[in-house]
């Protein structure tokens, strides 16, 4: 998975959230959404997308600004 440094950011912030037990991954949308101000759809295909590079084991192909 490619992924931007903005994603990066996204994606530390979900693995942090994780981590902390505070809630179950399919909650995390309300929590990008009320941490980086994004709407509803965003907060939702980044979580995919972090979903299933987790799922992927976290393989990152490139990373690119």
């Amino acid at each position: 998975m490619t992924i931007n440094n903005l994603n990066k950011i996204y994606f530390t912030y979900l693995d942090e959230l994780q981590g902390s037990g505070e809630t179950n991954m399919f909650g995390a949308p309300s929590y990008l959404i009320s941490e980086f101000g994004i709407d509803k759809r965003e907060a939702m295909d980044i979580t995919s997308a972090w979903m299933t590079w987790v799922s992927n084991g976290r393989q990152i192909e490139e990373v690119t600004s």
